[in-house]
């Protein structure tokens, strides 16, 4: 009997967690748009990585490798070697660039009005 309580005790609560978890949040405004809403975030995206890349510039390339369309190339071997791709690895500041970038598009839209706001359904 106590095993049984447990059981639906757990399943009530798991559900709970479940349906909380799924929630769908959206950007709103009283007055505007969606088509009004993307063209202000795509205004917004651009300042806001304009101001991630002034705050945490590209760092410098190794002087013995060039930058080929996002490929390093070791110009120090005379033989052939296979381009690297460019990681996380060569660029130490790309999670925090990035986190700058969506606080800045956040605030960014937050001051044109809009409200980020869970779907009621």
């Amino acid at each position: 009997m106590i095993y049984r309580l447990r059981s639906f005790v757990f399943v009530i609560l798991l559900s709970f967690v479940f349906l909380i978890g799924c929630a769908q949040m959206q950007w709103s405004h009283p007055s505007k748009t969606r088509e009004i809403f993307y063209q202000e975030k795509l205004e917004c995206e651009k300042m806001a990585n304009d101001l991630a890349w002034q705050r945490y510039p590209k760092p410098m390339p190794n002087t013995n490798i060039t930058l080929q369309q996002n490929v390093a190339v070791d110009n120090t071997s005379s033989g052939y070697e296979p381009p690297r791709y460019l990681d996380k690895s060569d660029d130490p500041d790309s999670y925090s660039r990035q986190s700058y970038r969506n606080g800045c598009l956040k605030e960014c839209l937050y001051g044109k009005g809009w409200v980020y706001e869970e779907v009621k359904q």
